[in-house]
């Protein structure tokens, strides 16, 4: 894989990476955001929020090995 990989750190990116592409595509669904409580559609855009984060973090402790 790549060499900056620690165990573990490719598949907790990978995961990330899902994670943030699956809620990215729920937020840009209309009829989603449209017929959803606005209540889930906040909770949606948090878990994204917390994904970037979370993949952000995964990245700069990668960089920093």
């Amino acid at each position: 894989m790549f060499a900056s990989c620690t165990t573990g750190s490719c598949r907790k990116t990978a995961d990330a990476k899902k994670s943030i592409a699956q809620l990215r595509g729920r937020l840009s669904n209309e009829k989603y955001v449209a017929k959803a409580p606005p209540k889930l559609v906040q909770e949606t855009r948090e878990q994204l929020a917390a994904a970037e984060a979370r993949l952000a973090s995964i990245e700069q402790q990668a960089a920093g090995l």
